[in-house]
């Protein structure tokens, strides 16, 4: 009866088309003629034609589908008020996810015997996801994207929107023309051991002054990256904040940093492992996310049982970019570089040292690659590093190079003169 009164509404009035659209598929009509109505209203208002019984029959027989005058006639005078249209319209969405679920359940149902229950869960978890963002306007018209472009312009002349979220580093922002863009991947690269955590951390504290940040660390306790926390704001070594005896000095510094970061909206995880789907749900856990941290891809479990490094990090990294772009945020994923960079005589890394999946360099928006160039000469403890950040891809800008003063000891990043 809904699908009946969705269409009814879409013949009688060309007005409800829109309203319909957004919330309906063609896929969610269970019938023929209602997929047939749909696809013909959705072909006439990309081309801004006029929507009603005459060009919608028209139209439908013109993509392979006869419409009868008499089932026409029938759906509009079943239909007595088009006012509800929404009301409809979420009807028919509504029965079609219950059919999608249903079918999902069912199809576990029969892998309980055969896989594994990790892999059970993951899978359910990402096809749930799917069911829940997958539904509404897959496509959409240059009518409506056109609209919709001049709204966000719109936005942003009279500062309600935001095309980005800036990472508090002023040389990174400045390159980056603000920030990182909402919807991107942004891959964070480099050794182990250069400072790609601590570079991280210090772009999520910033966002996480004024916005919500969640954080996956994959390979850390929320304990240790308390510590690199307090140690950023303190100058006291995390190794010390974590093991070693502080002063009534260094303790009332303490006391003054987590009173700093306990003001931040910073989500840290709990949970040691995750997959793609597990830091999907965490993500959408969290009320008005605008960052999401990832640390690091190669810890990401596998989707699949028995996948291979390359199968599971070339998952993994679209699994993110299409998290990105689902919840409308930026996602910073830490990644390790082989080794190659360490035969080159100034062991400068490249984007092609990526470990195991060329897909990350082909998902990502932006490619960062973190360096700390040998010293020759003797550097005191206190002193600083050079630490070279490389923005190797950069979809909306040109590469770029910052260099930054690397505090080893406590994990202190500042932006110094280069």
């Amino acid at each position: 009866m809904a699908e009946q009164s969705v269409c009814g509404c879409i013949l009688i009035s060309e007005t409800c088309f829109p309203t319909v659209r957004k919330i309906l598929q063609a896929d969610h009509f269970t019938t023929d003629w209602g997929r047939a109505i749909f696809k013909a209203s959705e072909a006439l208002a990309d081309r801004n034609e006029v929507i009603d019984p005459v060009t919608i029959q028209k139209e439908a027989m013109r993509q392979g589908y006869e419409l009868t005058n008499d089932l026409l006639m029938q759906l509009m005078e079943i239909t007595p008020s088009v006012k509800p249209a929404a009301q409809y319209a979420q009807a028919v969405r509504d029965d079609a996810i219950k059919r999608q679920t249903q079918s999902l359940l069912e199809e576990l149902q029969q892998k309980l015997d055969a896989d594994t229950v990790q892999e059970v869960v993951s899978e359910a978890m990402e096809r749930l996801q799917r069911i829940d963002t997958g539904t509404v306007g897959a496509v959409v018209g240059s009518y409506e994207a056109a609209r919709d472009f001049l709204d966000y312009r719109t936005g942003m002349e009279e500062n309600r929107t935001k095309s980005f979220v800036p990472t508090g580093i002023k040389k990174l922002d400045k390159s980056l023309g603000g920030g990182l863009m909402k919807e991107g991947l942004y891959i964070l690269a480099a050794r182990p051991g250069v400072g790609k955590t601590t570079m991280s951390l210090k772009i999520a504290d910033n966002v996480a002054k004024h916005s919500s940040v969640v954080y996956m660390s994959l390979e850390m306790s929320v304990r240790q990256m308390t510590a690199k926390r307090v140690a950023a704001e303190t100058g006291i070594s995390a190794t010390r904040l974590l093991m070693g005896e502080l002063s009534e000095e260094e303790q009332a510094q303490v006391a003054k940093a987590l009173s700093a970061i306990s003001e931040r909206r910073l989500h840290l995880n709990r949970k040691p492992s995750a997959n793609a789907a597990e830091i999907g749900m965490i993500a959408r856990s969290v009320p008005k996310l605008d960052l999401l941290v990832v640390d690091y891809l190669g810890l990401m479990e596998s989707p699949k049982k028995n996948a291979s490094i390359y199968e599971s990090v070339t998952a993994n990294s679209k699994a993110l970019k299409t998290l990105a772009r689902s919840m409308a945020i930026p996602v910073l994923c830490l990644a390790q570089l082989n080794r190659q960079s360490e035969q080159r005589a100034d062991k400068r890394p490249y984007m092609s040292d990526l470990r195991d999946s060329g897909a990350i360099e082909q998902d990502a928006d932006g490619v960062f690659l973190l360096h700390r160039p040998a010293r020759q000469e003797e550097r005191k403890p206190y002193e600083p590093e050079l630490l070279e950040l490389y923005i190797e891809k950069d979809r909306y800008g040109p590469p770029a190079k910052l260099n930054f003063d690397f505090y080893g000891v406590n994990g202190r990043i500042l932006e110094g003169n280069g």
